[in-house]
């Protein structure tokens, strides 16, 4: 009798489980911004840009990036030290929180996907 109990309760809380889940990723699933519309009101605040990469540099501190879409250009910068495979022209997707660097937007970037 207990292990019905118990396969009951398992199968209840998997459920359950893959129900909160599913609520949380529909919930917290950012849509992309355009670049010509972050602004003051998005400083520090998480964005998600997808754009072409224009410019890349690598630094032994940081790795900066020059993204632009159809509407406009923007710097971001990763001071992770993973390496990245990418080169100019690869289309990326990068999430991360909107900075001010001398007098100019920038993305410091959490995330950083290449579409292939």
């Amino acid at each position: 009798m207990e292990e019905k109990n118990l396969l009951k309760i398992a199968i209840l809380s998997s459920l359950i489980g893959i129900i909160i889940l599913a609520y949380i990723s529909n919930t917290s699933n950012l849509n992309y911004n355009d670049i010509s519309s972050i602004n003051n009101d998005y400083l520090d605040k998480t964005v998600k840009i997808k754009g072409t990469l224009t410019n890349f540099v690598s630094t032994p501190k940081a790795k900066i990036m020059d993204i632009e879409d159809s509407t406009g250009k923007i710097t971001a910068v990763t001071f992770n030290e993973q390496e990245l495979s990418i080169k100019e022209n690869d289309l990326l997707e990068i999430t991360g929180k909107v900075s001010l660097y001398q007098g100019s937007f920038e993305i410091i970037a959490d995330t950083i996907t290449k579409f292939e």
